[in-house]
């Protein structure tokens, strides 16, 4: 427990050191943030109370996460105010302000030139996966598995990138790799339990049905409720609360399937753990498996 403290310290330290107008457009807290404070965790495999390299590397990947919230894939086509078009360049702006902290970060973390070079080229096609899931806003008919791999090359990239923060320089390449693919099928996982879970949200599924970025379930639901995701989406007037809610249970009703997803992910996940050494890593990331696995089995 000590080793949470450590990383929630190094979290408000870092919102504390921003500039005021960064801060100030900045969250307290991020969706997914325990998540990836436990992957990352898993990965060190360490025993031992966090050093202080340890602690700023491990607030690496919500520095990441920050900018991604700040600029998220999706937009609101009702918010065309000025005072919102001001937020958003705001928002922009500071992304890359940290960005440019991530950069820094890994430099006063003692990693070497050649590390640093290989998890900026991640970074790069994280931020890619975000322009890439632009043109599946608003759309109801694309193939579960083109969402999926959206969903991974998007949170799985993120959770891979947070278990790279976490591996020493002398690592072999092949398990280092391995590592990653672990980081990124855990946090797509991760990402779908959240989705589902959040189903019972009505304020979180409105939002997400007006900025067009669609959970998976509703790709389910059109599937196996034409009828009813039609005529929300046809209808000539704004739908009413109660229609927004009607479809909303729907597509609870379709989590299920999405949980299998999932499973298919864990199921990867528990074999390639099963190739690592034997060792506090494989026992961490092992005990983070079986929690993730746990919500699918309610």
């Amino acid at each position: 427990m000590i080793n949470d403290e450590l990383l929630d310290d190094g979290y408000r330290t870092l919102i504390a050191g921003l500039p005021p107008l960064v801060r100030n457009l900045t969250p307290t807290t991020l969706p997914g943030q325990a998540f990836r404070q436990r992957l990352y965790l898993a990965a060190l495999g360490q025993p031992g109370e966090l050093t202080a390299d340890q602690i700023q590397a491990g607030q690496l990947g919500e520095l990441v996460a920050l900018t991604l919230t700040l600029t998220p894939p999706a937009f609101d086509p009702q918010k065309t105010a000025p005072g919102d078009l001001v937020q958003q360049r705001a928002q922009a702006f500071a992304s890359q302000y940290l960005l440019s902290q991530y950069s820094a970060t890994l430099s006063r973390v003692g990693m070497s030139a050649l590390r640093i070079q290989e998890l900026l080229i991640k970074l790069e096609d994280l931020l890619l996966a975000q322009i890439n899931h632009l043109p599946q806003n608003f759309h109801q008919q694309l193939a579960i598995a083109t969402v999926l791999e959206d969903r991974k090359y998007r949170f799985g990239g993120l959770g891979a990138l947070v278990v790279n923060h976490a591996l020493p320089e002398a690592m072999a390449d092949d398990q280092r790799a391995l590592l990653g693919q672990v980081g990124e099928n855990l946090a797509t996982a991760a990402a779908l339990r959240e989705e589902v879970d959040r189903l019972g949200e009505a304020d979180w599924f409105a939002r997400r049905i007006r900025t067009g970025n669609y959970p998976l379930a509703l790709l389910f639901c059109r599937t196996n409720r034409p009828d009813l995701v039609e005529k929300f989406f046809h209808q000539a007037h704004q739908p009413s609360a109660a229609a927004f809610d009607q479809l909303r249970l729907a597509c609870q009703r379709e989590g299920w399937q999405v949980g299998d997803l999932a499973k298919d992910l864990l199921k990867q996940v528990h074999y390639d753990l099963t190739t690592l050494p034997h060792g506090s890593r494989r026992d961490a990331l092992t005990a983070l498996l079986k929690d993730e696995k746990q919500f699918w089995q309610h």
